[in-house]
């Protein structure tokens, strides 16, 4: 694997900085109370989809590429530069503490009623999972009258059909809860 991986061109650090600058402006509009309040009143009263724009532009995989294409690539070193330092600075203790209030969080959702797909996982991890819900539109609207700016069409989540040959065919429950 390293012998195929050492043949491809390495990604030149323009591309790395060019992702960094892509992500920013949406990260401080995010982060921001005033940039996030006023941007959105300015972009709504325009008439902009504001929601699919930034979605698009922060999405790992964007649609209609040929992503693959991008990963046959060797790291930049400004890239690897940035992930020496992250893993230099990781702090294993803050992310166990962490990811233990994530997982009693869960367990309030679980006994509220409410779905979360991977629950029984024991080496639960992940930060981003789909909040399962019986009706997305009325949930959707019921978080705007709480003034949580929610959005349906944000996931890349989907099923993985079965490889050729195989037979297992996904539950009709799980193949639901892809469906927008």
């Amino acid at each position: 694997m390293n012998a195929i991986h050492e043949t491809y061109p390495i990604q030149p650090n323009y591309i790395f900085l060019k992702k960094i600058a892509k992500n920013m402006i949406p990260l401080i509009g995010l982060n921001s109370t005033f940039a996030n309040r006023w941007g959105r009143f300015f972009l709504t009263t325009f008439g902009i989809e504001y929601k699919e724009r930034f979605v698009a532009m922060l999405r790992g995989f964007p649609q209609n590429e040929d992503f693959l294409c991008k990963f046959r690539k060797q790291s930049s070193t400004a890239l690897l530069a940035m992930l020496l330092l992250k893993m230099s600075t990781f702090e294993a203790e803050s992310f166990k503490r962490k990811t233990a209030e994530l997982i009693d969080a869960q367990s309030v959702l679980l006994k509220n009623g409410i779905q979360v797909p991977g629950h029984l996982n024991e080496d639960r991890v992940f930060w981003c999972y789909p909040i399962v819900v019986p009706d997305k539109v009325l949930c959707l609207e019921m978080l705007a009258q709480r003034g949580v700016d929610a959005y349906m069409g944000a996931t890349q989540v989907d099923v993985v059909d079965s490889p050729v040959g195989y037979s297992y065919d996904y539950p009709y429950e799980t193949c639901l809860l892809y469906t927008s």
